[in-house]
Formats: structure tokens, sequence, C-alpha cells
């Protein structure tokens, strides 16, 4: 039986140690809350968890849990 998108996207996040989470640029509450929720799961599943933003976590948003877990790990454009 052919797998559905739902469970391929499963099936690949349980075969897989390490995870990479992203946002759009210029995160809103819902993206940074979806990101974090998230990482939050997978982290309670045993998985290591990479949460990656383009931007620093704006200020309106620093007292959001794990916030501070989330930032940009590779430097922009222009900026090496």
């Amino acid at each position: 039986m052919m797998n559905t998108p739902d469970q391929a996207v499963l099936e690949a996040v349980k075969s897989k140690g390490h995870i990479l989470l992203a946002t759009h640029f210029n995160p809103d509450g819902d993206a940074l809350g979806s990101l974090l929720g998230l990482a939050e799961i997978l982290e309670g599943t045993g998985k290591k968890v990479l949460r990656y933003l383009e931007e620093p976590v704006s200020h309106l948003y620093v007292f959001s849990p794990d916030a501070a877990r989330s930032r940009p790990i590779w430097p922009r454009s222009g900026s090496l």
C-alpha cells in the first residue's frame, strides 16, 4: 500500500535523529509558537532539534518559552 503524504512525513521524522525546524522571514507569533511547540514535541520523543530563524526573535516574543534557543545560525548574506 502506498503511503499518504502525512504517513510519509511521519515515517521520515521517525527515521531521523536530528530535525531542522524553520519559519518564514520575520515570523509572527503563530509561526514562532508553532516552531517552539513542534520543537518541544519532537524533543520529547528524543529528537535533537535545531530551531532556525533568519533573524533573532523579535522583542515582542522574547517571553515565549525557549525563545532564546531559537536564533540565527548562519551569517547573513554579505556578512562573511
